[in-house]
């Protein structure tokens, strides 16, 4: 449900155009003051689709003007949402330049200058790609390996009123964020990466992997808890990842949350245990789940045995990472 909001025909003088911010949530009172603090500095409008949060996030919204909350009635993670906000932001007139971002990403509010300039050389119907950036365990470092070095995030388009999403429903919402039924021109933006604070919340954050994986055991089909598990295996941590000093300049104008690195996740666990009660515990077994202490204990409560994970050899893993490498400079050299 969108809820009727009165369209503003006031213009923005230094754009002639609103700038909108889409963000998704659910549950996520640990950080959405400061999500929307941030994000007001930069946004003439905010719209937060809510998945039915069962704490204080609706609340927290509604204490921001800019604030549009609607309704997410979908049960478990899914992009509908991604359709559902793009079609509530066109009931704003005009070619507005949109945001989608997520309730734990960061920018700087700096980036309101930066859009002037790109307004001068791009067109409605360009998507822009800004450096993501992982805070790695803490608000100083960040991950620079792997699938997150020199990775980038289609997170803002120039809305031409004609782009849209292709409207196939996914489990997970692990698509663009952008509209890309068709090719559209892509711009980089390196100056004020999004940061994403997931992993700073370091505790959290594994609570919330868990989740992730559980969900997609039950509603993946097609899916062994093998490739799941490969698919996820970049949010351990250990030995080899290699992490650098956030710079300076990317946190210009941001208000952080203190703590966070102990911040946990109790829905996430409580709709897990639920899944547990609901499918048999049994079912998520093979899943790399049981280093979170609460999750490991309810195993051995209900199965009184250790949990057997199952996942790939290394040595078929490090194969299929040169396989990879081949493909990616062979594509290079050929295209």
């Amino acid at each position: 449900m969108v809820y009727k909001y009165k369209i503003s025909n006031q213009k923005n003088d230094y754009l002639q155009m609103k700038i909108i911010t889409l963000i998704p949530i659910k549950n996520e009172d640990w950080i959405i003051d400061y999500t929307l603090k941030n994000t007001s500095k930069f946004s003439d409008h905010i719209i937060v689709a809510d998945q039915m949060s069962e704490d204080n996030s609706r609340a927290i919204c509604k204490k921001y003007e800019k604030v549009i909350l609607i309704d997410n009635k979908e049960k478990f993670h899914s992009n509908k949402v991604r359709w559902q906000m793009l079609d509530a932001v066109r009931n704003f007139e005009g070619q507005n330049f949109i945001f989608s971002i997520d309730a734990d990403e960061f920018i700087s509010p700096n980036i309101k200058d930066e859009m002037i300039k790109i307004k001068e050389t791009t067109k409605p119907g360009t998507t822009y790609s800004f450096l993501w950036i992982q805070l790695w365990k803490s608000l100083n470092y960040y991950r620079n390996d792997s699938v997150w070095k020199n990775s980038y995030k289609s997170i803002a388009f120039w809305d031409d009123r004609k782009m849209d999403y292709v409207r196939k429903s996914v489990t997970n919402d692990h698509i663009s964020r952008v509209p890309y039924d068709k090719p559209y021109p892509n711009i980089k933006i390196d100056k004020y990466p999004l940061l994403h604070l997931q992993f700073a919340a370091w505790k959290k954050s594994q609570i919330k992997q868990a989740w992730y994986r559980c969900s997609e055991i039950i509603l993946e089909k097609n899916k062994t808890a093998r490739r799941i598990n490969h698919t996820y295996a970049e949010t351990f941590d250990g030995t080899w990842v290699k992490k650098l000093p956030i710079q300076k300049e990317w946190t210009e104008g941001i208000e952080f949350p203190e703590n966070i690195e102990n911040i946990s996740s109790d829905w996430h666990i409580k709709q897990i245990l639920g899944w547990f009660d609901e499918y048999g515990i049994e079912k998520f077994e093979p899943l790399q789940i049981w280093h979170i202490p609460e999750l490991h204990e309810e195993f051995i409560k209900r199965v009184s045995k250790e949990p057997k994970i199952q996942t790939y050899p290394n040595w078929l893993v490090k194969l299929n990472e040169i396989k990879n490498k081949i493909n990616i400079n062979y594509e290079k050299r050929f295209k």
